[in-house]
């Protein structure tokens, strides 16, 4: 058997939906053959008052299981590894896994858009097939309606100081007149993903189970921060910019089971901390206990 071949067979029987041979693009790997790859994941269809992402539940187990590949891959004597350089997105639409939608995400005709791409470079001399043009979602608009902050106003082109998700991921307080908008989401969005036809029955009954409880959080449980990191990868979950987020959804909740919490942590040593639960436990103060 071929070396890409059997490298393509490793990832699929990893689990991972797609896999296939690319070029890296620019960077200090430039030209180098890729393993690209696909992890597909069904959402919630439920959320409770806290909410976090199916994505992210996904991303790490689609972490481990290339990290798991990547050793498989090096003790058979294919030399594969990580590189944060590869811009995974363009990789994946020239090998043909998707198109690109409005909402700038490579959206696959039977997983939607609801994959984890990776990547793994590959130090070997190989033959890759010729890369596929670029296609485009029909652009029907329903993502750029469905976007909370109208990130999406332009194609493929995401408004960052719009994007909830990537205030999320960023440090400091966010933006005043946009706190409400992020409602009980603690870790992603998933409106365009929703909205998209492309994602239609994309869902898993009930929530993500194994989560831990928003007041755990606020009142910094340590044994709720590392179910977190255990589920959602320590990266994501960050304590202090989890606890800022949590804030927010506590504030939008109208539960008034929070107010203590905020409270106590309006004199927290972080900045952004202190000022969401000033802002948490003035939305609380005069509301009733779910």
């Amino acid at each position: 058997m071929l070396t890409q071949e059997r490298i393509i067979a490793e990832a699929k029987a990893a689990g991972f939906a797609e896999a296939a041979l690319a070029r890296a693009r620019g960077g200090a790997d430039a030209g180098r053959p890729v393993l690209v790859t696909a992890w597909p994941y069904l959402r919630a269809g439920e959320y409770g008052p806290m909410r976090i992402s199916s994505f992210y539940l996904a991303s790490q187990k689609a972490y481990l299981a290339l990290s798991a590949l990547e050793k498989r891959l090096n003790a058979a004597g294919l030399p594969a590894r990580r590189s944060g350089e590869l811009a995974l997105k363009p990789l994946a639409l020239a090998c043909g896994f998707g198109v690109l939608g409005r909402n700038s995400l490579v959206i696959h005709e039977r997983y939607g858009a609801q994959m984890v791409l990776g990547g793994l470079v590959l130090d070997l001399d190989l033959q890759v097939p010729q890369m596929r043009p670029v296609r485009v979602c029909a652009d029907c608009g329903a993502c750029r309606v469905a976007c909370p902050g109208q990130a999406l106003e332009d194609f493929a082109r995401l408004e960052r100081p719009r994007c909830l998700r990537a205030h999320m991921l960023a440090q400091g307080a966010r933006p005043k007149e946009m706190r409400a908008a992020f409602e009980s989401r603690l870790l992603g969005c998933d409106g365009c993903i929703e909205s998209c036809p492309m994602n239609e029955g994309l869902t898993k009954p009930g929530p993500d189970e194994g989560l831990p409880e928003l007041l755990d959080i606020l009142e910094g449980d340590e044994a709720a921060f590392k179910a977190l990191k255990e589920a959602v990868g320590s990266n994501f979950a960050r304590k202090g910019r989890i606890l800022a987020q949590a804030l927010l959804v506590a504030g939008n909740s109208g539960d008034a089971r929070y107010l203590e919490a905020a409270r106590a942590l309006t004199v927290h040593e972080d900045e952004a901390i202190a000022e969401h639960a000033l802002w948490c436990a003035e939305r609380l103060q005069n509301a009733p206990k779910a």
